[in-house]
């Protein structure tokens, strides 16, 4: 009986150790193919797979918990112990879908061209946790409750909780779980993230008559900001491009032939032509929440006509005021720096 068990758990092992070696030959091989690649898949079969990284994601983070809680109500006495075979059979499914989580996640990530901080810290701790997952599961088959197990263990489950803290952060925005907690708890909330100012100019500087305004400062990033600066900025890079600066805004997507922003035409600017698509167009900006209004677009076409220039007035654009006073200006953060945005 020992030694058919010494067999099961040396195949166990070995299965689990190709499995991981598998699994990094074709993250590796993925991440070389979406660094090369010229070719958008995007919108097809392989981005629907890779958005069912959303629902697998799900399932090893509620497996290793469960793990954690049936460890510590045995070691309390609540319940009765639970057999080794039960206890490597739920760490099993954790490492193998952990792995499957990832290759989705990584699929998700090139065919839809997502990088930025929040992305990279996501991806990192990602892979970390089938790394930790698969030596978790090692160290139960080959030395039961050990120390190296509960380390591995608790290890895994704080990498899951940083990988989904950061994928909650490109979706759902970088202070979506700081906002409320408490003060002491924002910094390590934040920490790896883009914290800078998003005010968008000092008062003293533009405080006055509309006339008087800087165009970008004080109209085309705050628009930009409320509309678009959720998918493009520092942390979320959706498609190559970030919107969340003058100068990367004007530079456009890398690699794009379609440029974001051309001085003097805006009917051939991407932002233009993607934000008065009709809604229903898979081309449409901003894909989900609030479109850009009419006023807005009026905005920003008369700046781009103009030559979309950083130091721009309202007073330069000649007659072309009116619509600036259909748009709700903000005064703005008095501490703000101007060279952030």
């Amino acid at each position: 009986m020992k030694k058919l068990q010494s067999i099961l758990k040396t195949k166990s092992v070995l299965i689990a150790s190709v499995s991981v070696a598998v699994w990094a030959l074709l993250i590796g091989i993925m991440a070389l193919v979406f660094e090369n690649s010229s070719v958008s898949l995007e919108g097809g079969f392989l981005n629907w797979t890779g958005r069912s990284h959303l629902i697998l994601m799900h399932l090893p983070i509620g497996m290793l918990f469960l793990i954690i809680i049936v460890e510590i109500l045995q070691y309390i006495g609540m319940i009765e112990k639970f057999g080794d075979s039960s206890i490597i059979a739920i760490l099993a499914f954790v490492f193998i879908s952990s792995i499957g989580a990832t290759i989705l996640g990584f699929l998700l990530m090139g065919v839809e061209s997502v990088a930025g901080k929040a992305m990279t810290l996501h991806m990192w701790t990602g892979l970390a946790v089938v790394i930790l997952s698969f030596t978790t599961l090692i160290f139960r088959i080959r030395k039961g409750s050990s120390i190296f197990y509960y380390l591995s263990l608790g290890l895994s489950a704080l990498l899951i909780t940083a990988a989904g803290h950061y994928g909650g952060s490109m979706v759902h925005g970088l202070d979506y779980f700081s906002e409320y907690a408490p003060e002491v708890l924002k910094p390590v909330l934040l920490a790896g993230l883009s914290t800078t100012n998003k005010a968008n100019t000092d008062a003293g500087e533009n405080a006055g008559s509309v006339v008087e305004r800087n165009v970008y400062q004080d109209y085309i990033h705050p628009i930009l900001e409320a509309k678009c600066n959720n998918c493009h900025n520092e942390n979320k890079i959706n498609g190559g491009l970030r919107m969340d600066t003058y100068e990367l805004l004007i530079a456009g997507a890398d690699g794009s032939d379609y440029p974001t922003v051309i001085p003097g035409d805006p009917e051939q600017s991407e932002l233009i032509v993607r934000g008065t698509l009709p809604d229903d167009d898979g081309e449409f900006m901003p894909p989900s929440g609030d479109a850009l209004t009419g006023p807005e677009i009026a905005i920003i076409k008369r700046w781009i006509a103009s030559g979309a220039k950083r130091d721009t007035l309202v007073s330069d654009l000649g007659d072309e005021v009116a619509v600036f006073n259909e748009f709700t200006y903000h005064e703005p953060d008095i501490n703000a720096d101007p060279t952030t945005f």
